[in-house]
């Protein structure tokens, strides 16, 4: 009777073995099956079609796609399969290092093209290092710096120079120049200030000062207009209204703007100024 059990225990571990065996086989053969079809030419990634893109060079987008899916997943399954591509991440990557794509869109157009459709900033400002043409970014509409810009003449984008350029960091690009709704409020304070005089740039002082540098015709002093960047805008927008509107202001700027020299804005409920060849009035 115990030789039967110990038979019959045999046996069973043996059938039990042959099953895991077959179980093992079985799995290892699906996963070569797998790991195969998955670099198989039909179905992996080959072509790499960029749209969209002005100034990032096409070959450069596909490099970093074609890098990004190389490799394999547990050192088995390709990167590269039409159905397994990281998508989200390469786009993320994508957007990480070209700070110039405003969005992008990753999609395939069949089992071995991936089209990469792409839109750029457009550059709206550019930030300047305080005295220097040279040194300049591209900045979009709400602040963000995307990238270095080449060396401009004329007045072909409203500059931004700043004392303070590089006092946080080494590199700008990527970063936010100043907080968005702050950005946005001074914009707009220019817009209203815009209504009287032609505004070329704006400077920013490291104490917190700053001037509009106004472009008139027949004026060769740089005249500017002074304001602090703590003041209440709409007020002193208001302020600056109704002075440009009464005498004596009125009347000389209307007869001799082009000797004037500065508004000055950084006072309560005064506007200064000063023509050239006299004292400061209020």
């Amino acid at each position: 009777m115990l030789l039967n059990r110990k038979s019959i225990y045999r046996q069973r571990r043996r059938v039990l073995i042959r099953k895991i065996g077959l179980i093992s086989v079985l799995f290892i053969a699906l996963l070569w099956g797998l790991s195969y079809f998955s670099r198989h030419p039909k179905v992996i990634i080959q072509n790499i079609l960029v749209e969209g893109n002005r100034v990032i060079p096409a070959e450069e987008i596909k490099d970093t796609v074609l890098e990004k899916i190389s490799g394999n997943y547990f050192f088995l399954f390709s990167k590269k399969n039409f159905l397994i591509y990281p998508k989200r991440s390469l786009e993320k990557d994508l957007l990480d290092k070209f700070h110039r794509i405003e969005y992008l869109s990753i999609k395939r157009l069949d089992r071995n093209t991936l089209a990469v459709s792409l839109k750029e900033w457009q550059g709206k400002y550019l930030l300047c290092e305080m005295n220097s043409d040279d040194d300049c970014y591209f900045m979009n509409s709400s602040g963000f710096v995307f990238d270095k810009a080449p060396n401009f003449s004329g007045s072909v984008y409203f500059r931004i120079y700043s004392s303070n350029l590089f006092k946080e960091t080494d590199d700008l690009i990527g970063q936010t120049f100043m907080p968005m709704e702050e950005f946005a409020e001074l914009l707009d304070f220019k817009e209203k200030i815009g209504k009287f005089f032609q505004i070329k740039a704006l400077e920013i002082g490291e104490n917190g000062d700053y001037k509009f540098l106004l472009e008139i015709d027949g004026n060769n002093l740089n005249p500017y207009i002074a304001f602090k960047k703590s003041g209440d805008f709409d007020k002193i927008f208001d302020n600056l209204a109704l002075a440009i509107g009464a005498e004596p202001l009125s009347l000389e700027l209307k007869d001799k703007i082009d000797s004037l020299e500065y508004l000055d804005l950084r006072y309560d409920n005064k506007v200064l100024y000063k023509f050239s060849a006299q004292g400061e009035k209020q």
